[in-house]
C-alpha cells in the first residue's frame, strides 16, 4: 500500500511547545487536510511519565528535577517514566493507524523504522521480548543486545485518539544519537530498574557522533518506505 506522508523538522523545542504543534497536527489529520505526518523534534532535558502509573517512578522531587534544570510533565502517551533530552532524536508520528492493521501492526511499523535506521549506520537490533519487573508480564521492545545483554537503543510509546471511528496517533519513538546517561538513574525506565536495562548511543556503539543531519535524513527516509511516500517540509 503507497500512502502519502509528510515529514517536519521541528528544530530544538521544550516539550510544551512540540506538544501544542502535535494537537494542532492532529485536529489537522483528523479532518483530512494533512496527510499522515513524522514530526522530528529534540527537546531540553525532560521527564515525561506515561499512563501506566505503576512505571512512573521518579526518584527525584519535581524540586530538585527543576533545580537541575529537568522539566517534568505529564505526557499522553501510553507507558512509563522517560527520559527526553538534547542527546536523543524524537519522531512523533500523526497517523490514522487504520490502514496499517491496527495499533499492534502500527506498533511494529514504528520498530521497524528503528531497526531500519539503525541497520543503515552498520547497527544491529531487533525486536525481543524482555519480562518487565513490575509488570511480571513479557515487554517488547526493540534492543541492542551487547555480550547477551540487552540495551536501550531506541525506544517507543504513542498516544490514540478516536474521531469517527477511526483511531489516530500521536506521540512516538525515541533514538538515543550520543552518550549522555547523566539522566538515567533518574526514573526506572518504563518500570525497568536502572541496573537492568541500561541506554546505548549511536556514538557508542559506533565509537563517534554521527551528525544529526545525517540521522534525520535515515529516519525520513525509512519513514517514506515504511509508511509510503514522503514530502519533507522546512521547519515552519
Amino acid at each position: 500500500m503507497s500512502l502519502e506522508v509528510h515529514v517536519q523538522d521541528l528544530g530544538f523545542l521544550p516539550y510544551g511547545d512540540a506538544w501544542r504543534i502535535q494537537q494542532q497536527t492532529l485536529e489537522a489529520r483528523k479532518l483530512g487536510k494533512l496527510p499522515d505526518t513524522l514530526l522530528l523534534v529534540e527537546h531540553p532535558p525532560t521527564i515525561s511519565l506515561g499512563k501506566n502509573k505503576e512505571w512512573n517512578k521518579v526518584h527525584h522531587s519535581s524540586e530538585t528535577l527543576a533545580e537541575n534544570g529537568i522539566t517534568l510533565v505529564n505526557s499522553e502517551r501510553g507507558g512509563g517514566a522517560a527520559y527526553l533530552g538534547p542527546s536523543q532524536l524524537i519522531g512523533y508520528v500523526i497517523a490514522n493507524i487504520m490502514p496499517y492493521g491496527g495499533v499492534l501492526q502500527f506498533m511494529k511499523k514504528l520498530e521497524e523504522i528503528m531497526i531500519r535506521s539503525s541497520k543503515k549506520l552498520g547497527i544491529s537490533v531487533d525486536r525481543q521480548d524482555t519480562m518487565n519487573p513490575t509488570t511480571e508480564k513479557p515487554y517488547r521492545a526493540t534492543w541492542y543486545i551487547k555480550e547477551g545483554k540487552p540495551y536501550a537503543l531506541c525506544t517507543k510509546g504513542i498516544g490514540l485518539e478516536s474521531y469517527q471511528g477511526t483511531w489516530f496517533s500521536h506521540h512516538g519513538f525515541c533514538v538515543n544519537v550520543e552518550k549522555d546517561h547523566s539522566y538515567f538513574d533518574i526514573i526506572n525506565p518504563c518500570g525497568f530498574p536502572p541496573d537492568q536495562v541500561r541506554p546505548i548511543s549511536f556514538e557508542e556503539i559506533l565509537g563517534y557522533k554521527v551528525e544529526r543531519e545525517k540521522v534525520k535524513n535515515i529516519i525520513a527516509e525509512q519513514f517514506r518506505e515504511v509508511f509510503g511516500e514522503v514530502k519533507v517540509c522546512a521547519s515552519a
